[in-house]
């Protein structure tokens, strides 16, 4: 009931927000006209005067410029006729209210106008950093470091020199914000006038360390500071700024920071982990969540690294990172779990019951850690959403490790939710996704999932299986399925792919070396004259080498009937004594047959890479795998580095290039 009178509320007010929008020839009207701290406001938006036109849903993000910095709340949009409601509550300190309106891929910001305005109290009288706030949201030298991400771009940004006009009416109005505006304005002054940025600078360090330190915060200082680190060079004033905030909060930021860059260059591993507790009894993570600075930024992640992994790599004690989860960084909670789970999952180090522990810990971290104050300028929809596509590739790995364990419907809830990120351009992916899929009641679904992976050229070797068999099934023999792949691919895409191979195609002398197969014999390149060869540079440690595998392998398998091809797996910069039983045991594991040579050994050398480094260096490249492709007259011709995720394109790829070389003559 209470949401029929609410939307019934709103339908009246459209009648007349909608004549306020026509008047001033705008999609967004206001009830009131002027936000008011404290109090309720109408939204409207006209989406048949924007680009959002005739669409099915519209969201609304509303941003809020308080305490010198935006946060963003979603506001719920209601329909009446061409309008689109919603009403939120203003920040009793909002000092600026802006809106984005969004609708499937569309976003409307308002263009070069925007949708914003300045807020006031119930005297009518603007805020405090108002006006500040305007200048840093649509600077040019400050829109992308203190705006709203994505809302401001080159083209719609003010000059410096209106930005130095918003700062000074800020101080005009307010002059209590003296020290916070200094700070802020120091990037427009720079830009302004070099000359006299500098004594700029200087004049306004001096009068804000004059200011009585019961009027002086430590975030007042930590910004002096970090303006004169950036802009002044001076470090002896940069050492007086410190030892005032020394003085003044024993325990505070510049505190914290010191002990940080003394634990941190400490080279005992046991002296510094006794510190690192020590440290956080002393400055808790919590009294620092809205607390940014130079130093701890660079150290106190590594510093915390160095010591969970220490405990790990030394004792199999994964204690210190279950009882420090809270306190690590949540910019670098990914790269725990790619180094704790991802890599021993990859390499088959670890078994998924003994892995997931520790994925569980990580990932719910990652997934339900609140936004912090810095990442509150996203939405919490939009922050769920960068959750997702930032740590897709683990959720990934978590999901398989769920499957692993018979936790199904759980794996198969995230594989549903990553599978519009991954686009079907991830071969990796959808071959686990199908596998999932298969023998349950959603078996429907896989061949289309196989074909629009087709039409992008991200299969694996196990999907195009599938497709080939359900072909074989509809049409009761296997007769055009060739043509049937081809037609499913993107010819936009193979032109795309063929044009670009081309134009890499070289002609370059290069030396062949003899180099010792798996197996102890000799294989002399040089005296393969006449045949065109396909050198994959590769080793045991490399991932991506190992990951590119199966696409070689269906290239491999492709032209083994052909005299005048070969393909040579070269083992490369190996340093494990037992590197030859390792090649072996992953041959054998994942059912490749594949030539494999070795690469020489230098004499007295740790590693096998004499033929490696003479290309690297004739060639002028670094990186594996490397694959070169050598015509029948001994001739480079074609050279790529890494892996790009699909076997299908790899194929392609190498056959390419193959047939242009025996279409040559």
């Amino acid at each position: 009931m209470r949401r029929i009178l609410f939307v019934c509320m709103l339908m009246l007010v459209a009648v007349g927000t909608q004549a306020q929008a026509q008047a001033y020839q705008s999609p967004v009207a206001f009830i009131p006209e002027q936000a008011m701290v404290g109090k309720k406001l109408t939204v409207t938006y006209n989406t048949e005067l924007t680009e959002l036109k005739g669409a099915r849903a519209v969201d609304m993000v509303a941003y809020f410029w308080h305490d010198y910095r935006w946060t963003a709340i979603d506001a719920p949009m209601i329909k009446s006729g061409n309008l689109w409601m919603s009403v939120i509550d203003i920040p009793t300190d909002a000092a600026l209210l802006t809106l984005k309106f969004v609708a499937d891929d569309k976003v409307d910001t308002g263009g070069r106008n925007t949708y914003s305005q300045f807020t006031v109290d119930s005297l009518g009288r603007n805020l405090p950093s108002s006006y500040l706030g305007w200048g840093l949201f649509r600077g040019e030298y400050t829109y992308k470091q203190y705006g709203i991400p994505g809302y401001i771009n080159d083209s719609t940004c003010i000059a410096n020199d209106v930005f130095l006009f918003w700062c000074n009416q800020d101080l005009r109005y307010f002059p209590m914000d003296y020290p916070r505006v200094s700070y802020y304005a120091a990037d427009g002054v720079v830009h302004k006038n070099p000359a006299k940025a500098d004594s700029i600078i200087r004049r306004d360090i001096g009068n804000i360390m004059s200011i009585p330190a019961d009027k002086r915060t430590e975030k007042t200082l930590l910004d002096i500071y970090t303006v004169c680190s950036k802009y002044l060079h001076d470090k002896s004033l940069s050492d007086s700024i410190e030892s005032l905030a020394l003085s003044d909060y024993p325990d505070g930021i510049f505190a914290r920071d010191k002990e940080v860059r003394r634990l941190f260059m400490t080279s005992d591993i046991d002296a510094k982990t006794r510190g690192f507790e020590t440290l956080l009894k002393r400055f808790p993570t919590s009294r620092f969540e809205n607390v940014s600075s130079p130093n701890v930024d660079l150290f106190y992640a590594k510093l915390m690294q160095s010591v969970i992994y220490n405990a790990i790599v030394k004792n199999n004690d994964y204690s210190l990172m279950h009882k420090y989860i809270h306190d690590i960084p949540y910019g670098h909670l990914s790269t725990y779990y790619w180094h704790m789970v991802q890599i021993p999952y990859r390499n088959g180090d670890m078994k998924a019951d003994a892995l997931m522990p520790h994925a569980e810990l990580i990932m719910t971290e990652i997934m339900n850690r609140p936004r912090e104050y810095r990442n509150e300028v996203y939405s919490p929809r939009e922050w769920n959403a960068m959750i997702w596509e930032r740590n897709k590739a683990a959720l990934f790995t978590h999901a398989r490790l769920l499957n692993d364990l018979g936790r199904k419907k759980e794996a198969m809830k995230i594989m549903d939710r990553l599978s519009p990120m991954f686009a079907y351009a991830d071969a990796e992916f959808y071959t686990v996704y199908i596998s999932m899929l298969d023998g349950t009641q959603r078996r429907g679904e896989i061949i289309p999932i196989i074909e629009a992976c087709v039409k992008n050229n991200a299969a694996g070797p196990e999907m195009l299986g599938v497709l080939r068999d359900d072909y074989k099934v509809r049409n009761g023999s296997e007769n055009g399925y060739e043509e049937y792949l081809q037609k499913l691919k993107s010819s936009a895409h193979l032109q795309a792919m063929q044009e670009e191979i081309e134009s890499n195609i070289v002609k370059l002398p290069i030396e062949l070396f003899a180099m010792k197969a798996l197996d102890g014999n000799t294989v002399d390149l040089s005296r393969m004259k006449g045949k065109i060869l396909v050198l994959d540079f590769w080793a045991t440690w490399c991932a991506p080498c190992k990951a590119s595998f199966p696409g070689m392998q269906m290239a491999v398998d492709k032209y083994a009937d052909d005299e005048n091809v070969e393909f040579f797996f070269i083992a490369t910069m190996e340093t494990a004594p037992d590197y030859k039983a390792e090649i072996r045991k992953f041959l054998k594991s994942k059912g490749f047959n594949m030539n494999v040579l070795l690469d020489n050994t230098a004499q007295g050398a740790k590693s096998n890479d004499v033929v490696y480094s003479r290309y690297c260096k004739d060639f002028h490249f670094s990186g594996i795998p490397q694959k070169l492709i050598v015509d029948g007259d001994g001739y480079l011709r074609y050279r790529s580095t890494g892996y790009h995720g699909s076997p299908s394109a790899l194929v392609d790829e190498i056959s390419f290039v193959i047939e242009y070389l025996k279409n040559e003559n």
